[in-house]
């Protein structure tokens, strides 16, 4: 879902997505690293004991299963990112990152003078239209690479064996599409394929 949001350009859809899936990972992983999938034997109010991403974090540091993240990361991502993309405070999310040493870079790729500026801070980040630009952008694209990274550490420390068949369908098609030779004659001819089926009807 999160991945399927940033292709279409829905990057706070994207963004929310990723924190869910990186919470609920931590949370399965801490409460059982040996079964994966959906043969578990915890109960709901055993999934639900850790009521929010800074109580998994707490239950999951020291742990083996958390070996190799980066807890400061996963901290400021609970802070500054996890909870204020669910009640959808984007331009804070924004203002927080520029701020916060572990996030800084998902706002300043570029060494741009206004970067620097007090104005840029004040003014630009704190527009809720700045989030529908590059700046919203650039936030999810580099957000969701380092989540990727890390929870991809989480499942590495597991004992968890994949189970691919209850979603093969859907494998089939993310895999067709980064297969796809995306040139600009075949997807002419795509559209020129539609329209033809479609005038067929």
């Amino acid at each position: 879902e999160s991945v399927l949001s940033f292709m279409v350009g829905n990057v706070e859809c994207a963004i929310l997505s990723m924190c869910s899936l990186m919470e609920h990972v931590l949370r399965l992983a801490v409460i059982n690293k040996e079964e994966c999938g959906l043969q578990r034997p915890e109960s709901i109010s055993q999934i639900d004991k850790y009521n929010s991403l800074t109580a998994i974090i707490d239950a999951a540091s020291g742990q083996d299963v958390f070996n190799g993240c980066d807890e400061e990361w996963w901290r400021a991502v609970s802070k500054n990112i996890r909870n204020k993309s669910a009640h959808y405070l984007l331009p804070t999310i924004l203002r927080n990152c520029a701020t916060e040493p572990k996030l800084k870079h998902y706002i300043n790729d570029y060494e741009l003078p206004e970067n620097n500026d007090e104005w840029y801070y004040e003014r630009y980040i704190t527009d809720w239209g700045a989030f529908y630009h590059s700046a919203g952008w650039n936030l999810a694209v580099n957000f969701l690479n380092d989540a990727t990274e890390e929870i991809r550490i989480i499942i590495n420390n597991t004992n968890w064996v994949g189970d691919e068949s209850w979603w093969l369908s859907m494998k089939e098609a993310y895999e067709a599409f980064f297969e796809y030779e995306w040139s600009v004659d075949n997807v002419k001819r795509s559209f020129e394929d539609a329209y033809k089926e479609f005038g067929q009807r």
